[in-house]
């Protein structure tokens, strides 16, 4: 049985999503919009780098040449990025949140991190899609640095970031409680589709 206290963890991180209007919930992008492009490391090595559509990351930010470099970038330093879907989204808001406060270049990170999550690909393809619908979420929030209150808006989708997780790993311990593996916890509390913009994806 799901303990009370697990049910009301759930129920209030949910809450706060929902008082923002936020129907986001960790899990999978749609990889029907997805857009697969050849590219070179800065090491040499050949990869794909899988960019993810209008309908959820600014057309402008891919057209970028730093969104290019950066994506050279992070697949060299994408090796042991994640090996859950709690790593992996601390992992893309870390990077996300750290360079935007040292004053790096917006596409150029959007482009690390998605480099990074190629890497991520070629070991867990799951993993990766968790990766970039958790991105697409955080740039949907924090679009660009010529918003108004653009610091603000980056302290926000903290607390967004930190109740997604919130209300994910509730879901992890109810399955657990219920007698499920961990492991399997892990992919089984994975919102099938995942949302990235707060617009679910049609099932």
């Amino acid at each position: 049985m799901v303990t009370t206290l697990t049910q009301a963890g759930i129920a209030s991180s949910s809450s706060v999503l929902a008082h923002c209007g936020v129907s986001y919930a960790l899990g999978p992008i749609d990889e029907s919009s997805l857009v697969r492009v050849a590219m070179r490391s800065e090491r040499g090595f050949d990869f794909v780098l899988v960019v993810p559509g209008l309908a959820d990351l600014p057309v402008s930010l891919s057209h970028a040449l730093a969104f290019c470099e950066g994506a050279a970038a992070g697949y060299d330093y994408g090796d042991g990025f994640a090996e859950t879907p709690v790593q992996v989204a601390n992992a893309v808001y870390r990077d996300f949140a750290v360079e935007l406060h040292r004053g790096g270049t917006y596409s150029w990170i959007v482009g690390f991190i998605l480099g990074c999550l190629a890497a991520l690909a070629e070991e867990d393809r799951q993993l990766a899609l968790v990766g970039m619908a958790h991105l697409c979420f955080l740039v949907a929030h924090v679009p660009d640095r010529s918003r108004p209150l653009f610091s603000h808006l980056l302290h926000d989708v903290s607390h967004l970031h930190n109740a997604v997780l919130r209300v994910y790993r509730g879901r992890v311990r109810a399955l657990k409680e219920r007698g499920m593996a961990i492991e399997e916890a892990w992919r089984a509390a994975l919102v099938g589709r995942g949302v990235s913009n707060g617009k679910p994806y049609a099932p």
